[in-house]
């Protein structure tokens, strides 16, 4: 705590002998600094109307970024509508636009959301913005078709924003599917607390979560068996997906169980 008051307390010291002539240079280190304590709003002050909107640059993507960041909006529109052309083809440039229409409810988001998508079809974050836009408008098919169209194995997002996929396919019809998509990220990332909150909402709060859970008491694959060898209680996961995390619980399919 002592080490990061006094690195905000040099920042602001800093910040402080910042005039007109303080080259850019000087001025994107102090962003630098500024995004690592959280103050995106100085970023904007320390870089507005100094960064060329010509080309692409670090600090173009900085400024723009802090703009949407500390929720200056205005200043972010300014600032993607002067861009060059050509800035505005990157995949990057796209997002930060659908992104902007999205936090100002712009009526084109989704357009610009679909037009970022063309080129970066497996970014969840923007997809998962996209479906809520369809869910207040009613369009459960478009969504029926989007969930079935997407390539799960590709998909580029945080755990638990890939859980929450998981959990629309499940809404929206595929229980096994969206289940089974879901208990593969989750294990996939046992250490992140969020992926644990994301799938226990999958199960808790979806309402066709029963259809896709297996009844049988039986021992076979896919289930989980609890021993008691020599005097100590050993787990095995019986399946066929290779887990790191529990790599030293799995058992094969084909393998048999120690004996009791």
């Amino acid at each position: 705590m002592a080490d990061e008051s006094g690195a905000s307390k040099a920042f602001e010291d800093a910040l402080a002998i910042v005039n007109d002539q303080t080259s850019l240079r000087s001025r994107l280190g102090l962003s630098f600094e500024a995004r690592r304590l959280g103050r995106d709003d100085a970023i904007v002050d320390l870089l507005k109307g100094r960064v060329a909107t010509d080309r692409e640059s670090e600090a173009l993507h900085t400024l723009i970024a802090a703009a949407i960041n500390s929720r200056r909006w205005v200043t972010a529109r300014e600032i993607l509508a002067v861009s060059s052309q050509s800035l505005q083809e990157r995949d990057w440039f796209k997002r930060a636009d659908a992104i902007l229409a999205i936090n100002t409810g712009d009526a084109k988001a989704d357009e610009k959301i679909a037009r970022y998508l063309k080129q970066c079809p497996n970014d969840v974050e923007m997809m998962l913005a996209r479906i809520g836009i369809w869910q207040r408008a009613g369009r459960d098919g478009d969504i029926r078709s989007l969930l079935q169209g997407i390539n799960l194995a590709e998909l580029d997002g945080r755990p638990e924003q890939l859980i929450r996929i998981a959990a629309l396919i499940v809404h929206y019809g595929a229980a096994a599917s969206g289940l089974h998509y879901g208990y593969k990220v989750l294990m996939d990332n046992w250490n992140i607390p969020q992926a644990h909150l994301s799938y226990q909402g999958l199960i808790f709060l979806n309402e066709n979560i029963g259809a896709a859970m297996s009844s049988t008491n039986m021992v076979g694959e896919n289930t989980v068996v609890c021993l008691l060898v020599e005097g100590s209680e050993r787990r095995y996961r019986i399946e066929k997906d290779k887990h790191a995390f529990f790599e030293d619980e799995r058992l094969d399919p084909k393998t048999s169980l120690p004996r009791s």
